[in-house]
């Protein structure tokens, strides 16, 4: 039977999809809606609001490692359901003091921080929770259905959240995320398939000796070292194009806001398009040669609005190359992941992502700092150009590690990997 037909069958996975989509599109409603709840409501300054977004980050910093460490020693789904109803009770408290009154930053500062290290439980448990509902034989077709919702969440949800923030306000628009998060929390509970307990490990071990352990592991195998790697100079280097790269349209090229959110929603349907062919382009030509080739898209796909000038044509051929850059970028995220949880020992899955998050993540808000700074110092078109002439880094590394050269990977009927079962 095809693979893709047994994915469409397995009730498991379907509601792990299902609401995993629904929170997705929730949490970009609770990207638009903080803010405007502290902008509209408590009158913000723009420190503020840098330390509002600055909360919601550092959980990935600070605590990806241990939390790595933590779900290798559990069983996922309930840390997964766990994280969710966190999440939910502290953003259903925003609208409560809402309606009692002024809503106190320090409020806002502590949901953030604390829902942002829920949202990293949830997706490090999610990523090595996968690989055991599904097996190797569906991974890659999970991981790409799941890069498709990202994709629509990420395209759909701003508007979605302007339309409910416009409707009921924007404390009142929290609740549509409290919603998708207890949505997702029913369908986790809904599975059947009785997750396998974590291998018992020989002797004691401490939270810190686990970090060391999964840390070493991330060291020494060459090709997810190179991975993660390139994974996060690519990321360092995109959140400093991207703290610039809206000031530089609208400054450079005269861009109306109008005119820029039209060119990013079109590019976002590049990551749609992605996510439904990432499976085939994997299969034909092989992880290894899809994630080193799929990575020259990101310099490649930010390359030309260095230089367009003002116009229509000029945001055609921007939007043009964000759909290229997206729909590549999509594929190269699923081949990505897919080989690392293919090729990472079980009991290691939770370390392996969760060192994936910390230096892909933590350190993006350097990353946007050297961004402003380059663009102080040397103007927005130079610094510009520096941080794309710095994303083809992250081919290099690849380019420098055994995913060059192809090498075959085990087949998904070699990949030993205990799987959930249905309960009796």
């Amino acid at each position: 039977m095809p693979a893709d037909r047994c994915l469409w069958r397995d009730r498991g996975f379907l509601l792990l999809w299902g609401g995993q989509s629904v929170s997705l599109l929730g949490s970009e409603v609770s990207i638009l809606a903080v803010p405007l709840v502290a902008i509209h409501l408590i009158d913000a300054s723009p420190l503020q609001l840098g330390l509002l977004a600055a909360a919601g980050k550092c959980p990935n910093l600070l605590l990806a490692l241990h939390v790595g460490a933590v779900v290798d020693r559990r069983r996922k789904r309930p840390l997964m359901i766990a994280s969710n109803l966190v999440g939910a009770s502290l953003l259903a408290s925003i609208p409560l003091w809402a309606l009692c009154g002024e809503v106190p930053f320090s409020l806002l500062l502590a949901v953030n921080l604390v829902v942002g290290a829920a949202k990293v439980v949830f997706e490090t448990a999610c990523q090595s929770y996968l690989p055991l509902l599904l097996g190797p034989d569906l991974l890659l077709d999970g991981n790409s259905r799941m890069g498709v919702s990202g994709s629509f969440a990420t395209l759909a949800g701003p508007n979605l959240g302007g339309t409910l923030v416009g409707a009921v306000g924007a404390a009142g628009a929290l609740l549509a995320d409290c919603l998708a998060l207890l949505a997702s929390t029913l369908a986790l509970s809904m599975i059947r398939e009785a997750e396998p307990r974590p291998a018992r490990r020989r002797g004691r071990s401490s939270l810190r000796d686990d970090i060391t352990e999964g840390l070493r592991y991330v060291v020494r195998d060459k090709p997810i070292r190179a991975l993660i790697a390139s994974n996060a100079i690519m990321s360092f280097m995109l959140a400093g194009l991207n703290a610039i790269w809206l000031l530089y349209v609208l400054d450079v090229l005269h861009w109306s806001p109008a005119v820029t959110g039209l060119v990013l929603s079109l590019g976002g349907a590049g990551g749609l398009l992605g996510g439904l062919v990432a499976k085939r382009a994997s299969e034909r030509f092989g992880l290894p040669a899809t994630i080193f080739i799929s990575s020259f898209a990101y310099p490649v796909g930010e390359l030309p609005v260095l230089f367009v000038g003002p116009g229509g044509a000029g945001q055609a051929v921007v939007a043009l190359s964000l759909v290229v850059l997206l729909f590549d970028g999509l594929v190269h995220n699923v081949a990505n992941r897919s080989m690392r949880q293919l090729t990472c020992p079980p009991e290691m899955l939770g370390r392996m992502n969760a060192a994936a998050r910390w230096l892909t993540f933590g350190p993006l808000p350097v990353g946007a700092l050297m961004g402003g700074a380059l663009g102080e110092s040397l103007g927005l078109r130079p610094a510009l150009a520096v941080t794309i002439l710095g994303l083809t880094l992250g081919p290099v590394a690849l380019w420098l590690s055994p995913i060059r050269h192809g090498r075959r990977l085990p087949t998904t009927s070699e990949v030993e990997m205990p799987v959930t079962r249905p309960r009796s």
